[in-house]
């Protein structure tokens, strides 16, 4: 196997992009011996030509780059697994600001959640927050709607302030009126003061 190391020489590591001697590839050389299938190219082959995911034993031990857990990845054997994580500078296709897709998101990503490996963030976290937003509102306003006890102001006014997030203030006034006229007896001064802090976050909200 070590005749098999000495064709590449050297190798560029992909985590601090410094060209590396023989010797600084003990990590790599193991995978090599690890990892032998007759329908893919060797662990060299793959690291030489950009294929892989990898770092330097030196990344490794100062903390730069961490394992990777194969075991724990989906790469169903088309590829191989990633053997090291560490902080990958991407451009996010909404914003088209750079960001870092850290090692720990990464070991999040591929070895709890399971992501299969080729599958990569398009976009960066803020833009792949906002856009998930949308639909978990969405999805709570349907709960909430179906579920709702309409003499409870907690749930009303929940659902009163998603409301008002999507700007649906006829909607947020409509459950403003029902839960008023649902808890008609039972109106204190504690309640009657909520119902108006209520009914001023709508009318502040429509002068916005």
């Amino acid at each position: 196997m070590r005749s098999d190391l000495n064709k590449y020489n050297t190798l560029t590591c992909p985590c601090c992009r410094k060209k590396r001697q023989l010797k600084e590839f003990e990590q790599l050389e193991k995978l090599n011996k690890q990892y032998v299938f007759d329908y893919l190219i060797s662990v060299f082959e793959s690291a030489k030509y950009g294929y892989l995911q990898w770092a330097c034993d030196d990344c490794l031990k100062r903390g730069i780059a961490i394992n990777g857990k194969p075991e724990k990845q989906n790469w169903g054997g088309f590829t191989y697994p990633y053997f090291a994580f560490y902080d990958q500078e991407k451009k996010c296709s909404t914003c088209e600001q750079d960001f870092i897709f850290t090692k720990q998101e990464q070991i999040y990503w591929y070895e709890q959640l399971k992501f299969i490996v080729w599958s990569k963030p398009k976009d960066c976290a803020s833009c792949r927050k906002e856009k998930r937003e949308p639909k978990s509102r969405n999805t709570k306003i349907s709960n909430l709607v179906k579920n709702l006890e309409k003499d409870n102001i907690d749930q009303v006014e929940e659902l009163i302030d998603l409301y008002l997030d999507i700007n649906k203030v006829e909607k947020a006034k409509y459950y403003l009126a029902l839960i008023r006229k649902n808890l008609k007896k039972e109106i204190n001064v504690v309640l009657e003061q909520r119902l108006i802090k209520i009914k001023e976050k709508i009318t502040m909200h429509n002068t916005i």
